[in-house]
């Protein structure tokens, strides 16, 4: 994979900053300071009370195309791959995506025409660490209502609940297992992948994950399909590793992308024969899920009927993560819930789950389209779940 051999020569340590200085030290990367090609930003302080947080308006996402492999089970780095097509608004010479606790590799971001005929220059990529702005400075002006891409190799680490994470359990045998699941709410998929990462700025996503054999991987849409991990499209691949690459999602937000690697299994059901539904959990613990996995359809068919909407999408994912802190996450097609693994006979287990099931299913079927600017004015995202 991109960025291995170099990598090995670190000599990582545990610690997300130390391993974060010492690839900044190797690679030529956004995080390290003023060298030909790129500035690091400072603000003073009457600009910080002027600061406006919010990307530029001249272009809006229309579809990303993420890879993104993370060592789970090494040591905890992130090897990624982004393409962000997207429509001009207005003529700029710039463009502005969101980043944070990731490093670019410069010499391989490019610009291009969507449709081919010609690439763009860039002059100078600098890093605003007070906005968590990537700023690539372009040799030509973007025209209005032409179709650009940006893509970029670039390197992160699974954080601690936020972002892209690791989060850990311990099996009935006492062995300690790692699990690699996200937290984008409200603004953490910067974390994971550059990005438009405000929520009115929706778009279509195309996520490939990759994952060791013995794995399994999720996102928001079903699996499209399974093929080894290979280098540069040659035959000779990365020996245990598999990229699971999953169909293109519906319109959303940023914040709403999700992701999981795991070792869970799960329960099945179906809604009506046209969404499935499963429910996934430690092995140890997944009987304890049986009765969401019955419930679930019945609580989709519910609001189905409540909002006159039909339910969007092809699967629903619901995951039981032993350490989540956050009571549950609603993704499209992937909830992250806190108190699945506790459910059992017991009324008031049960009925907590019947709630989570209720709001994380159900907020997805309201359309919030209206105020979706505003919330990203607030620097909210999930603003209706409240409601």
């Amino acid at each position: 994979m991109l960025f291995l051999g170099l990598l090995a020569l670190t000599g990582l340590v545990n610690s997300s900053t130390s391993k974060l200085d010492a690839l900044i030290r190797l690679l030529n990367c956004t995080d390290f300071p003023p060298n030909t090609n790129q500035t690091v930003a400072t603000l003073g302080a009457n600009e910080k009370e002027k600061l406006d947080i919010r990307l530029p308006r001249s272009l809006k996402p229309l579809h990303y195309l993420i890879r993104l492999q993370p060592l789970i089970n090494g040591n905890l780095s992130i090897f990624g791959y982004v393409e962000v097509e997207m429509e001009v608004l207005e003529p700029t010479s710039n463009i502005t995506l969101h980043l944070a606790d990731i490093i670019t590799k410069n010499d391989t971001v490019k610009v291009s025409a969507l449709n081919g005929t010609a690439s763009v220059g860039i002059k100078k990529q600098q890093y605003d660490p007070e906005r968590e702005f990537y700023i690539a400075h372009l040799e030509k002006q973007l025209e209005k209502a032409e179709k650009y891409v940006l893509s970029m190799d670039f390197l992160g680490i699974l954080g601690v609940f936020k972002g892209f994470f690791k989060s850990t359990y311990t099996d009935i045998d006492g062995t300690t297992k790692n699990v690699a699941a996200t937290i984008f709410q409200p603004t953490d998929a910067r974390r994971a992948f550059p990005c438009f990462d405000e929520p009115a700025l929706k778009a279509t996503f195309e996520v490939h994950l990759a994952r060791e054999t013995w794995m399994t991987s999720l996102s928001n849409t079903p699996l499209a399909e399974t093929r080894p991990v290979c280098f540069n499209n040659n035959r000779e691949g990365q020996e245990g590793w598999v990229w699971d690459r999953f169909e293109r999602s519906v319109p959303m937000s940023t914040y709403l992308v999700a992701f999981l690697v795991s070792d869970f299994t799960y329960i099945e059901s179906w809604k009506d024969d046209q969404a499935q539904f499963r429910v996934w959990a430690r092995r140890s613990a997944i009987e304890n899920a049986r009765y969401v996995a019955s419930i679930g359809p019945k609580i989709l068919n519910f609001y189905e009927d409540y909002f006159n909407i039909s339910f969007p999408l092809r699967k629903q994912d619901m995951v039981a993560l032993p350490d989540l802190s956050a009571l549950a996450l609603g993704n499209w097609g992937l909830t992250n819930s806190s108190k699945v693994k506790d459910m059992d006979a017991n009324q008031r287990s049960i009925q907590q789950v019947l709630e989570e099931i209720k709001g994380n299913v159900g907020w997805m079927e309201s359309n919030y389209d209206a105020i979706a600017e505003w919330l990203a004015e607030k620097g909210y995202s999930a603003g209706l779940v409240g409601f």
